[in-house]
């Protein structure tokens, strides 16, 4: 379900010249944090490379890229959007 709604959002971000960047950022950094989990091991360092990478990570999406994709989405398309979400989830 996570792959299917990220690839959906971030194909409909592609579209949105205005997101380029944080999107090919987005998807860099979720390859890194999947790496990251994959081969964690339980030190101190590691999980605090992982809480600063997730952190600054959830705040790019929070306070740059949702705001792009409220400013450059019409909110019928964002409506569309959230229905697939929905249904992509079972809800």
């Amino acid at each position: 379900q996570t792959a299917a709604r990220t690839r959906f959002v971030t194909d409909l971000l592609a579209e949105i010249e205005a997101t380029a960047a944080i999107t090919a950022r987005l998807l860099e950094e979720h390859g890194r944090l999947r790496a990251m989990v994959a081969s964690l091991e339980p030190t101190r360092e590691s999980l605090a490379a992982l809480a600063d990478l997730l952190d600054g990570h959830v705040r790019l999406e929070e306070r740059q890229l949702f705001a792009l994709y409220q400013e450059h989405v019409p909110a019928e398309r964002r409506a569309e959007v959230e229905g697939r979400v929905r249904a992509i989830l079972g809800r």
